[in-house]
């Protein structure tokens, strides 16, 4: 046995803040906290081994382990976790906030109105949103035989936490005697977060010279330890606010809506590649996988004053859906400077064809809908084509052209459209006109239509929905490359992408967006070098509405602007001994909405802002040929103005009772120390 090889890296690090909720350094709970890496390697006479470690003091974190011997047999595990934390702070009454069963503070008073309730405010209990992976990956992989490979892989992850759901209740709308109801009232809930995910990932493989199989097997299973959330109902069930009058005989004190249910995932896969003479090969895949899903219905309403709400037609879904793929594709090269592509690709999906029954469903834990409810099967299957050369024209000029079609089939009840068609073609040159210049221009035109369209029940005559309307879309993009010397080396970028839906009258009209960019590399001598970027992104849109359903009553413009400029610095201070890097980066971002209306005055939207600092120093001072010391110093700042939240209380909606959350704002220094051991 060889002895190991590597570095480690080992320090502490101070923040300022506690709370990065929103910025880079997300895993950084606490200060101090430990600065902890390492990349470790080390061997036999037949064997090697590695260690991978990133982030251990803090709950971004990393550990990846390998081992690889000459006779074919690998081992390989990894550890990974990351939280996601994007709320901040917000408020809720509820005094069992992390159950799923949500209950009010004692004495409560509700209100018709979020204004109405007194208490609210005293209430008012703060928590974080966000949730937290853990994800562990083991596997291995040997060869046998000739040419035989077997490799195995398990991943289980765990996602822990709380999130927000609306969750809303009916007033008693829908009853056909007085008192009538008067429209809904909602809230905001705090949802817990248990999932567990288990995958299981099986190959075969066996490969010759000139051709190979792969036989798969993939599991994937899904638990969710929480089955519903119910809550009670912060809102009065009175006919006036404060108690003033009777209560809706059919409004609820309590409501209740079920979470994402438990399934599982199977699928077979087969795979092969043949290679005919020297200069063109096949590849084909085909995969067969079903869906299933049985969890145990809720009933149809958590309302105490239905005595008797009648029975779902069936106990569970007991659902099956298969999931079928396939895809082929063949390249050659027929002449030297001529390269062919052609591929084909399948997908379906097809739920079972099981019939719940028909049933009255109760709207909002109100009162009976009135409409019958019928569960239909689901069928969707996507084709795609693809058609593609290359040619050479020269060393330095080549050109290349792709023809792809794809087609969709929705098939089941109130789709708008049940085929969706698009056809694209596209081409581009590389020129070459100097060794120290390239070239690329691409373009693409693309045109979808499909079959009849057909307006949903209850929607507006006039809408067209934007993945279903026909649509033509045109891009370009240039690529310029330049190599000024043998020191300096420039790029610049230009993408500019239109869409026109022509035949919407109501919707999403037209969208536009453009990006440029620059590039710049330049290494002054061996001990400096420099680089930058500098970027802008405009993205424009007009939809259209109407509220009479004849003809367009208003429109509103969106006009997005993203700026970005980075700089950074390698400096060799003192060669192999000193070191400076410096890292910045900027940018700001702003959108605004210009509304008209043909039948009213509007008042317009504020501009939505977003502008982030970020600076990255280290220094790195080479003790020895085996140690470094390391200073880091990593400043991040966000600025952001979202009126949709700025300045929201709890109680700013009359009818739905908030969190308070507000748009991201934060400015958070870190300082990490450490010494890099090399062995």
């Amino acid at each position: 046995v060889h002895a190991a090889e590597g570095e480690i890296e080992l320090g502490i690090g101070v923040s300022d803040n506690d709370d990065f909720l929103y910025s880079s350094f997300p895993g950084i709970d606490t200060s101090p906290f430990l600065v902890l890496n390492a990349d470790l390697e080390g061997s036999s006479d037949d064997a090697v081994w590695r260690v991978t470690a990133r982030n251990l003091g803090i709950d971004t974190r990393t550990l990846a382990v390998d081992y690889e011997n000459d006779a074919g047999f690998s081992l390989f595990g990894e550890y990974w976790q990351s939280p996601s934390r994007q709320n901040g702070t917000v408020s809720s009454p509820y005094v069992n906030i992390g159950s799923t069963q949500l209950e009010l503070p004692g004495g409560w008073v509700a209100g018709s109105e979020t204004g109405d309730m007194t208490n609210l405010q005293s209430s008012l209990r703060q928590f974080y949103i966000g949730t937290e992976r853990r994800r562990y990956t083991r596997g291995g992989e040997t060869t046998f035989g000739e040419g035989m490979t077997f490799k195995a892989t398990a991943v289980s992850e765990n996602k822990e936490g709380s999130e927000l759901i609306g969750g809303a209740i009916g007033r008693g709308f829908g009853q056909v005697s007085p008192p009538y109801g008067t429209g809904t009232r909602a809230t905001l809930l705090p949802v817990p977060i248990d999932y567990e995910t288990t995958q299981l990932d099986l190959k075969l493989g066996y490969q010759k010279q000139r051709y190979g199989v792969e036989l798969g097997y993939y599991l994937s299973v899904f638990r969710n330890g929480h089955d519903s959330l119910s809550w009670e109902n912060p809102f009065s069930l009175d006919i006036v606010g404060g108690g003033g009058g009777g209560q809706f005989p059919l409004a609820s004190s309590t409501g209740r809506l079920s979470l994402y249910p438990d399934n599982q995932f199977h699928r077979l896969s087969l795979s092969g590649n043949y290679l005919v003479g020297e200069t063109t090969r096949f590849y084909g895949m085909f995969s067969t996988g079903l869906m299933k899903q049985d969890q145990t219905f809720l009933p149809l309403s958590a309302n105490p004053v239905l005595s008797a709400p009648p029975l779902l037609p069936v106990n569970s879904l007991d659902a099956d859906a298969s999931v079928n793929d396939a895809y082929l594709r063949v390249t050659s090269r027929p002449m030297p400077k001529l390269s062919l592509k052609a591929a084909y690709r399948f997908h379906s999906r097809d739920d079972d064809d099981r019939l719940l029954g028909a049933y009255n469903y109760y709207a909002l834990d109100s009162s009976e809908s009135g409409r019958e409810i019928i569960s239909v099967p689901y069928y969707y299957r996507k084709q795609e084509f693809d058609l593609s050369a290359r040619y050479r024209i020269s060393s330095k000029t080549s050109i290349g052209l792709e023809y792809e079609r794809e087609d969709i089939l929705r098939d089941y009840v109130d789709i708008e459209r049940e085929d969706v068609d698009e056809d694209r073609i596209g081409a581009h040159v590389d020129f070459r006109p100097l060794d120290s210049l390239s070239l690329r221009i691409q373009g693409e035109h693309a045109e979808r239509n499909g079959s009849n369209y057909v307006t949903a029940i209850g929607e507006n005559p006039l809408l067209r929905k934007f993945h279903f309307a026909d649509r033509t879309q045109d891009s370009i993009t240039i690529r310029a490359t330049y190599d000024l010397t043998d020191s300096v080396s420039l790029s610049a970028s230009y993408d500019r992408l239109e869409d026109e839906f022509g035949d919407t009258v109501v919707g999403l009209r037209d969208a536009d967006r453009d990006i440029v960019a620059f590039d710049v590399a330049y290494q002054i001598n061996d001990q400096l070098s420099l680089h930058g970027f500098v970027s802008r992104e405009e993205a424009s849109s007009l939809q259209a509405g109407s509220a009479d359903g004849v003809s367009v009553t208003w429109t509103a413009d969106y006009d997005d602007t993203i700026d970005s400029l980075g700089v950074g610095a390698e400096w060799q201070a003192i060669p192999e001994r000193l070191k400076f890097s410096l890292d910045l980066a900027m940018s700001q971002g702003s959108e605004i909405v210009s509304l008209s209306n043909t039948l009213s005055p509007v008042t317009p939207y504020p501009e939505l802002t977003s502008d982030m600092l970020s600076i990255r120093l280290a220094v790195t001072y080479q003790y020895d040929k085996q140690t470094d010391f390391r200073l880091v110093y990593w400043h991040e700042k966000l600025d952001t103005d979202d009126w949709a939240l700025d300045d929201q209380d709890v109680n700013s909606t009359p009818n739905v009772l908030l969190t308070g959350e507000q748009s991201p704002n934060y400015d958070d220094n870190v300082v990490m120390l450490s010494v890099v051991r090399r062995f």
